[in-house]
């Protein structure tokens, strides 16, 4: 017989029954010599080990059919799955005739997902950044299609002193994608000697020390912290009666110009009345219009905004009024209990995983539904001849080198990081407030380059649209 054996992490307690057994059958044991030796205790002694390095796959290959081929009893070794990046495959591409057997393992992505908590709770992927056989260019573009996938990303053979550059380029296209905040963890030799096990987020992740013996997990935007664990939220807790009640005949709608921000229709439910008291998380007009609907539908509504900027945006104060100031997960708690709500409503903008991830914690504790009010993103009807698409910001700025472009960067503070690690001269836009300004600074950009001002495209007639703002050189 020949069998590819998947020997998990190498942790003996990991290794299956059946992968066990056919090593101890076996009267060769063939592979990388340092999977060879996670497994050489549990040879009984008159077994024969042939090993070999990296790059010598075919040639191990070919020498086990060969030994097939002569009588012997032979098991090839992979780490993992041996039929995940393993040598399964290879076996069955040189003698399809063989009649392989194959003994699956505990996965890398799986050993590195137990130590970290559960982030594959929920639809993930698994990428290789070797481009030892695939080429580079090949790699990113796969990375481009993980990352706009919104996918948790298990991220293998990560990087390698001669790949780091790949590995920075694949996350700037995932900062491309995703927030700065976005939760991530890595694990240096799952289940082994010298086991590391690390939580970071994807804005530090390029300075992390990661190797080619970790596994990287990039959450997904339901990806975060719980109790020191990385959790991908399925959507158990999510769903509750009230919820059908209150948004189950929601509508996302355009407007009358493509331009205007999506509203959400709130119809009444059947139990829609005074004593139904909601609370709702954003202070973006989308938001104030969401807090506006669930009013005319009878619910008693109170609304939270982080900042003294979002509640001077609200033109008409609900009932419940106006909560002021970031909130962590115990003081959101205590206003959902001493408001006397019926649920949480998570009307945050995409990109604020930090208070959505608040947002999760504290309905869980306080035992209530939690509903997430979403917008469809802005599409242009058709492409203006003035205006140019890129697939990320790796793209963006490789193309703004080529043009020797200087940008005016007008999408907030936390996107400002990979443009300014890119060295781009370049000015840009934040909203007025001591953070964003801060953050901005702490990006990169130059005081004389930073402009602090509402949105050009307010719809407030009453301020000018620039509150405050410096010098720029040009």
């Amino acid at each position: 017989m020949i069998v590819a054996v998947g020997i998990g992490p190498g942790a003996p307690e990991l290794l299956t029954e059946e992968a066990a057994r056919a090593l101890r059958e076996a009267e060769v044991v063939i592979g990388y010599k340092p999977y060879v030796e996670l497994v050489a205790d549990l040879l009984p002694p008159e077994v024969r080990t042939e090993v070999s390095g990296m790059r010598q796959e075919v040639a191990r290959c070919r020498r086990a059919l060969q030994l097939h081929r002569e009588g012997l009893r032979v098991a090839v070794v992979s780490s993992g799955d041996a039929g995940i990046y393993g040598m399964a495959g290879l076996l069955m591409e040189l003698d399809p005739a063989a009649g392989l057997r194959v003994v699956p393992g505990i996965t890398a992505s799986q050993a590195a997902a137990a130590r970290l908590g559960a982030p594959l709770m929920n639809d993930f992927l698994v990428l290789s950044l070797s481009d030892l056989l695939t080429p580079r260019e090949e790699v990113l573009r796969r990375a481009r299609a993980a990352a706009a996938s919104g996918l948790v990303t298990c991220l293998y053979n990560p990087t390698s002193r001669r790949r780091r550059p790949l590995f920075e380029q694949v996350v700037e296209i995932f900062l491309g994608e995703r927030s700065a905040e976005t939760v991530v963890g890595w694990v240096r030799n799952a289940y082994r000697e010298g086991e590391e096990v690390r939580l970071t987020t994807l804005g530090r992740l390029a300075e992390e020390p990661v190797d080619m013996w970790c596994t990287v997990l990039i959450g997904s935007s339901r990806t975060e912290i719980l109790g020191r664990r990385m959790v991908t939220r399925r959507g158990y807790a999510d769903k509750s009666p009230f919820q059908d009640e209150v948004l189950a005949a929601a509508e996302v709608q355009a407007g009358d110009a493509v331009r205007e921000a999506p509203r959400v229709v709130v119809r009444p439910g059947p139990a829609a009345g005074p004593g139904r008291r909601l609370f709702v998380l954003g202070g973006t007009r989308f938001a104030r219009g969401l807090v506006e609907d669930l009013e005319r539908a009878g619910y008693e509504v109170r609304v939270s905004v982080a900042t003294p900027l979002g509640a001077a945006e609200v033109d008409r104060p609900p009932a419940g009024g106006v909560q002021t100031g970031r909130l962590d997960r115990n003081a959101l708690v205590a206003e959902l209990q001493s408001w006397g709500a019926q649920a949480l409503i998570d009307a945050t903008h995409p990109f604020a995983v930090e208070a959505t991830a608040t947002a999760r914690e504290a309905a869980a504790v306080a035992s209530l539904p939690l509903l997430r009010a979403t917008r469809e993103p802005w599409r242009p009807e058709s492409e203006s001849p003035m205006v140019r698409y890129f697939r990320d910001a790796v793209e963006l700025i490789a193309a703004l080198r080529d043009a020797q472009a200087r940008p005016f960067f007008t999408v907030g503070a936390k996107g400002l990081v990979a443009f300014a690690r890119s060295g781009l001269p370049l000015a840009a836009r934040v909203l007025p407030t001591p953070e964003s300004v801060q953050g901005a600074l702490a990006a990169g950009v130059q005081p004389r380059d930073l402009v602090a001002a509402y949105p050009p495209t307010t719809p407030s007639s009453r301020r000018p649209a620039f509150a405050a703002c410096t010098a720029t050189s040009s």
